[in-house]
């Protein structure tokens, strides 16, 4: 959208104003939240008779605000935001080796095999997982 930064520059951002990248995408999630949150608000103060308009308003800027943040945190995390495959730009060696995670971290009991069947998935079953996701909104 014009005058709207997309999601690489919204990574940049919390990137440069953060020390880790952790803090950063915590920060992002809360704002954005909050963000999404206003959104419905100011959508919902019309009452009944905006109703018609305000939900379709409220579905489109709350779907924009959370896919530019995910954008925005796979960025932050490495990937290609850009490629629709999302295979890790810069970080493939990783893919073939055991992660380590330091105690305590949240992905520390998560198998490295996880990550290599996500990156796997064909365009087509995306494309299913996308339909029924829709067609779960819409209903």
């Amino acid at each position: 959208m014009p005058g709207v930064d997309g999601s690489e520059d919204l990574a940049q951002v919390y990137n440069t104003q953060n020390q880790d990248v952790d803090e950063a995408v915590d920060r992002l999630i809360n704002w954005q939240v909050a963000k999404a949150g206003t959104a419905g608000f100011l959508t919902g103060v019309g009452g009944m008779l905006t109703l018609p308009v305000a939900i379709p308003a409220n579905l489109v800027g709350v779907l924009y605000i959370q896919i530019r943040m995910i954008g925005a945190i796979a960025h932050l995390r490495g990937y290609d935001v850009r490629n629709d495959r999302g295979n890790p730009g810069g970080r493939l060696s990783r893919r073939f080796r055991r992660v380590r995670y330091p105690e305590g971290h949240r992905d520390q009991h998560r198998h490295p095999a996880d990550k290599q069947m996500i990156v796997r998935i064909s365009g087509e079953v995306l494309k299913k997982i996308n339909h029924a996701v829709g067609f779960q909104l819409v209903t």
